[in-house]
């Protein structure tokens, strides 16, 4: 009589899955997503525009990965990632059942390069067309993204390690797509224990020199790592 393989050391039969990573940039006052363009001669994806992404055997690490796709897309590694979720929506018109990992990531501005002819930044608001529900990912990525501006460094990550306030209360207002009090503002980031003053100026044309900061959150045990703006509705939507 033939022996049966226990069920509970059956081999697993490790499939192929798509792994796409929303890469978001801060850009002319406006949250812009990273997009590659195909090439090559293959029909109906060459020109078309797409998120960065690959092929990944299931049972292997998806972190690295991710931050891989990221490297070879940008030129440099993500100062924030986060995986989003799986979609089983959003897999190649060949492979319409095939299994999707999200991820959404934020590379700083100033960093990273790109080709207009086979990578661009688009709004996140005037996307392009895209393959089968990638657009659904990206909505999610931007959800997820939006999510921890509260109780993550994600805000800061999107600038440089010297910054000053005004720049991040505009990062906040871009990401929350609202105005933000500026006395309120400033008040709740010193209450979160967030930002440390750097010791530097900035002097940018006739104006005022501005003060630098970087992020430095409080190591104590009583420190508030939270912090939660109030959106000032008389000064309308940022968008």
């Amino acid at each position: 009589m033939a022996s049966r393989t226990p069920s509970s050391i059956r081999t697993v039969r490790r499939v192929a899955i798509a792994l796409k990573v929303v890469v978001c940039k801060l850009q002319g006052g406006s949250l812009g997503v990273i997009l590659l363009r195909a090439e090559g001669d293959a029909a109906p994806s060459r020109g078309r525009w797409s998120l960065p992404g690959a092929w990944h055997v299931s049972g292997a690490h998806l972190d690295p990965a991710a931050v891989q796709i990221v490297s070879d897309a940008m030129g440099c590694r993500p100062a924030w990632i986060s995986q989003v979720g799986a979609f089983d929506h959003a897999g190649s018109p060949s492979t319409p059942s095939a299994l999707t990992v999200a991820y959404v990531c934020v590379v700083p501005s100033g960093e990273g390069h790109l080709h207009g002819t086979t990578s661009r930044q688009f709004a996140a608001a005037d996307l392009p067309q895209l393959p089968r529900g990638e657009k659904a990912l990206i909505f999610s990525a931007l959800a997820t993204l939006r999510s921890r501006l509260h109780n993550t460094s994600v805000a800061f990550r999107f600038l440089a390690p010297r910054f000053t306030l005004s720049e991040l209360q505009a990062a906040y207002e871009i990401l929350l797509e609202r105005r933000l009090h500026k006395a309120s503002f400033r008040r709740s980031l010193h209450a979160a224990r967030l930002v440390a003053p750097t010791g530097e100026w900035r002097v940018d044309g006739a104006g005022r020199p501005a003060q630098l900061f970087c992020y430095a959150p409080a190591a104590t045990k009583t420190s508030r790592q939270n912090v939660r703006f109030e959106i000032d509705d008389r000064l309308g939507s940022s968008s």
